[in-house]
């Protein structure tokens, strides 16, 4: 992140968009997230994978 602050923030951004969209599209939700990690839920186990 040192070298390259604001493309680290863009990479971060573009990733989490990519993995709100595939959490929506399997019917899940976020539940919380801390940094860059994120708990999502879903309503079955095959949801989930």
């Amino acid at each position: 992140m040192r070298a390259d602050e604001q493309g680290t923030l863009r990479a971060l951004q573009s990733t989490r968009e990519i993995i709100d969209n595939l959490i929506s599209e399997h019917r899940g939700r976020i539940a919380n997230t801390a940094g860059d990690s994120i708990l999502a839920e879903f309503p079955s186990v095959v949801d989930a994978v």
